[in-house]
């Protein structure tokens, strides 16, 4: 309703269930089908979505990859935004993933508390072979 500017139908005098509904679509037989640019419900705005409380399992520092649990907004390839929670302030130090070491020594992968650590990789990138 608030994305076309539809008044809705009336609170009262018979009006049963269909208080924010759009109503008729168009003919029946003829033309028996809905015209193209037919204003219908759909989303409205809102280019970015916010997905909270996703957790963190595991953060490989060597090829950047992060493994978040949840349902993550948008198409397969698109680029995701990840932030800490501001609802609150963190303690100090802060818990992982945000925490950083100060040396550059970094090891190769993190692992959340409750996750069991692979004893071998797990991430195997083979060079191409190109034929002579």
């Amino acid at each position: 309703m608030k994305r076309h500017k539809m008044k809705g139908q009336g609170a009262s005098h018979g009006v049963s269930k269909t208080h924010r509904k759009m109503g008729a679509t168009g003919g029946g037989k003829d033309p028996g089908r809905i015209w193209p640019g037919k204003r219908m419900p759909g989303r409205m705005g809102c280019k970015r979505q916010t997905n909270r409380n996703l957790k963190v399992y595991r953060v490989n520092n060597k090829h950047n990859i992060l493994y978040v649990g949840g349902c993550i907004p948008g198409h397969d390839g698109n680029y995701v935004r990840v932030t800490d929670a501001q609802r609150k302030s963190l303690p100090s130090p802060p818990p992982f993933p945000t925490f950083y070491c100060d040396s550059d020594d970094q090891p190769e992968e993190k692992f959340a508390d409750e996750i069991m650590q692979p004893s071998n990789e797990t991430i195997l990138f083979e060079p191409l072979k190109h034929d002579s």
